[in-house]
């Protein structure tokens, strides 16, 4: 790529991150946007190689600096997500104090969110304001018309000649295992069990599918903890299940159909809080508009999946 032309399609978190270090190399870089973004600036250092040596000999130092960070990702923004308060405007305040960077002000008005932040997807960058800003860098904010052997010709009719096209346009969070097709023998399949939209019981299991789990399912908390410790939750949880099976003490278990209700209806009582029910449209939304994130605390998702509930499975 050095030396090219390159158009990055997409402004969320993947295509951000993607313009200082491409800007660094290439001859010209076009950001497409489609939507602005709040911007959150953390800083991308580096690991030393000293850094990791010390981390291995005094591992207490790795502890120090996952628990900090967590607890900066759970008791600050986690918190803000799920309701208004001190967490959530001080994160707004973050957020504008990192776009006032930009100097040139209808480049700043063009990069600047109509919504509250977090009610997307939060991107998190120190390094993507001060590389749009650089004279090999563009924000193209024009609808895209079509592509052709030149680049990328806007609306406006205006071609943007590139050598390549990074595609930075999503993916549908919200779906989950599908395309992929699966049933139970004499029973259901996904797609139907999901034709009103994923559903599940506790994140980890469904109704009618007998000992299968899932980790990062419907309304995992992917808003509000970090992926890596949705997943270590959930799936020490799942082992759980295995154990108990290898024991005998089950045949196959899935979760009651009411059970699964009960969870889904408390789940949606306690969404209105939500930063994502503030007004903007973003994959955080379901078909009919209700969030499928999770809209609790980090502490409570641990405790609901500290142990099974045996009571609310069919087990035989």
């Amino acid at each position: 790529m050095k030396d090219k032309r390159i158009a990055v399609i997409g402004s969320g978190s993947t295509g951000i991150q993607m313009i200082k270090p491409l800007t660094d190399i290439c001859k010209k870089v076009y950001s497409f946007q489609r939507t602005p973004q709040w911007i959150v600036p953390i800083p991308n250092r580096k690991y030393t190689e000293f850094g990791k040596k010390m981390q291995q000999i005094f591992p207490f130092l790795s502890k120090t600096y996952y628990y900090s960070v967590r607890f900066l990702m759970e008791r600050v923004m986690g918190v803000g997500v799920i309701r208004d308060g001190w967490s959530r405007r001080n994160i707004a305040r973050l957020c504008q104090w990192n776009l006032n960077s930009v100097k040139d002000y209808d480049l700043r008005k063009r990069l600047t969110p109509n919504y509250t932040p977090m009610c997307k997807r939060l991107v998190m960058s120190s390094e993507f304001y001060p590389a749009i800003q650089k004279p090999n860098a563009e924000l193209v904010t024009e609808e895209i018309d079509r592509v052709e052997a030149g680049g990328i010709v806007t609306k406006d009719g205006q071609l943007h000649e590139v050598d390549i096209i990074a595609l930075a346009t999503g993916y549908h969070a919200a779906e989950h295992m599908l395309p992929m097709t699966m049933a139970v023998e004499n029973g259901l399949t996904l797609t139907e069990a999901w034709k009103d939209g994923p559903r599940g019981y506790r994140t980890v299991s469904m109704p009618g599918f007998p000992n299968f789990f899932m980790v990062m399912g419907p309304n995992s908390p992917v808003g509000n903890i970090s992926l890596t410790s949705i997943a270590e939750t959930q799936s020490a949880h799942i082992l759980k299940f295995i154990e108990m099976w290898s024991k005998g003490q089950f045949n196959e278990l899935a979760p009651r159909e009411e059970a699964t209700e009960r969870f889904n209806q408390d789940l949606i009582e306690n969404m209105k809080d939500t930063v994502w029910l503030t007004g903007c449209a973003s994959w955080y939304l379901d078909k009919s508009g209700v969030p499928v994130s999770w809209p609790w605390t980090a502490d409570k998702f641990r405790d609901d999946l500290k142990d099974p509930r045996l009571e609310e499975y069919i087990v035989s």
